[in-house]
């Protein structure tokens, strides 16, 4: 009965526009020099899995799809790094687009949060610049401490945790 409840709330709230929508489930890799490649490529940097995307013009509308039971605010959430992440990667893909709308769909409560710049607007090629230079020093720093302690790397948590702490 819950389960019903649950979808029944997702399906009132939920329309897809077919005029703007671009795709769905889409699962994208990039490696180093933010070129597409395979899911399991060994050269992958960055692998998102992309709900949905609808296009409005230069603006790519990105929506994750949550079941959690805690929706955070949207100063909690523009803290965070993963649709950050996947703006960037979408946007290395497809370079005519300039703005980014990340929203958090939490379908449970039938929520919906923006992650913004800032200047509480839509994601920015400026603001991805940001996140990007940012992943290449985790990865870097993450990769000498590699270098140095010997660590295994396949037992860390991803890049983009912002609570890790290798990184720190």
């Amino acid at each position: 009965e819950d389960i019903n409840a649950f979808l029944l709330t997702f399906a009132e709230r939920h329309v897809i526009d077919p005029k703007h929508i671009y795709g769905a489930e889409m699962a994208i890799a990039l490696d180093w020099d933010c070129k597409e490649v395979t899911w399991d490529s060994p050269d992958a940097w960055l692998r998102v899995k992309l709900d949905e995307v609808s296009i409005y013009g230069v603006l790519a509308q990105i929506t994750d799809y949550k079941t959690a039971f805690y929706a955070p605010s949207e100063a909690e959430l523009s803290k965070t790094s993963q649709g950050k992440i996947y703006a960037l990667v979408f946007s290395k893909l497809n370079p005519y687009l300039t703005e980014f709308k990340v929203i958090n769909n939490y379908i449970r409560w039938g929520v919906r949060r923006e992650i913004k710049n800032k200047d509480k607007q839509p994601l920015t090629l400026n603001d991805l610049a940001e996140v990007e230079t940012k992943l290449r020093g985790d990865t870097e720093r993450m990769n000498k401490k590699i270098e140095r302690d010997g660590a295994d790397a396949s037992k860390w948590p991803a890049v983009a945790c912002d609570n890790c702490g290798i990184c720190t």
